[in-house]
């Protein structure tokens, strides 16, 4: 981004900080602004009717969510078509959306911006379709635990059975029997809360 260009994001935008775990945008909710990561980790998530949750995609420092997840409405009725947790303390810059597009129509970088986090996002849900399609639980563990290693740059993955079950609409055991099954092949080391990515 030009200079112009980050003066106008610190002019119009707010910084805001969230913890691990903390909910940043409810899905059916009506979104104001769009979301850059300044640094940190976002989880998205679609949630069932009953409140399950299913994991869609991981987002990581200089990525962006706002219109591309979000009905096509008309701009003060546009409402988020999934959940976004933090993964670790993230803090996000909200831009409200009508500077969004204002910037877009100022700064090509901006434009060309917006343009490929739509065009990553595609990417997500047919990654997303291939897993529920056509693999198995374990290779779906295996996509949530690289997925989560690459986010958060670690190779250690603070996640309880449970979590990572919620997130993949499993039961637990299920869960708890393939990363078993994961040591055992020397891909993972279990330890309490925490899976090493071997």
């Amino acid at each position: 981004f030009e200079q112009y260009l980050y003066e106008a994001l610190n002019e119009y935008g707010v910084f805001r900080s969230f913890q691990k775990d903390e909910m940043i945008v409810k899905m059916g909710q009506t979104l104001l602004h769009s979301y850059l990561i300044m640094q940190g980790s976002v989880k998205v998530c679609r949630e069932s009717e009953n409140g399950s949750e299913f994991l869609v995609a991981f987002l990581k420092t200089g990525e962006s969510f706002a219109m591309t997840i979000c009905e096509d409405n008309p701009p003060e009725t546009k409402k988020s078509l999934v959940t976004l947790y933090a993964v670790k303390t993230t803090y996000v810059l909200c831009l409200p959306l009508y500077y969004k597009d204002m910037l877009a129509k100022k700064f090509d970088s901006w434009y060309n911006y917006m343009l490929s986090t739509s065009i990553m996002y595609y990417g997500f849900y047919l990654k997303v379709i291939d897993n529920i399609a056509f693999k198995n639980l374990d290779r779906r563990i295996e996509f949530f635990l690289e997925g989560l290693s690459i986010t958060t740059n670690s190779k250690y993955i603070h996640a309880t059975h449970k979590e990572i079950a919620n997130s993949l609409n499993c039961s637990r055991e299920a869960v708890s029997r393939q990363l078993k099954a994961m040591q055992e092949s020397g891909k993972i080391v279990l330890g309490h809360n925490r899976i090493e990515l071997v």
